[in-house]
């Protein structure tokens, strides 16, 4: 697996919950419910965020695997195969 992608998906995270750079987040941390709440909204905006940083689309159905860090790193390499 590529740590690259994983660093980037967790920058970003960090950048849209707005978050201090120094706060600790893995490929554990739960996006939605526990660990960072993200809502609706904000997992619009991240998704956003990631077709332009990996120039990437996501699909509707692709908004579900938005659980975790670790989910969505994935997914992200899954669709840059």
């Amino acid at each position: 697996m590529s740590d690259s992608i994983l660093e980037e998906v967790v920058a970003l995270v960090i950048e849209q919950a707005q978050l201090p750079a120094e706060v600790s987040i893995d490929e554990q941390t739960q996006l939605v419910g526990t660990g960072l709440a993200f809502d609706s909204l904000q997992i619009l905006e991240l998704s956003a965020a990631i077709e332009e940083c990996f120039a990437i689309e996501l699909l509707p159905d692709d908004l579900d695997q938005f659980q975790s860090i670790g989910t969505l790193a994935e997914l992200v390499r899954c669709r840059l195969r």
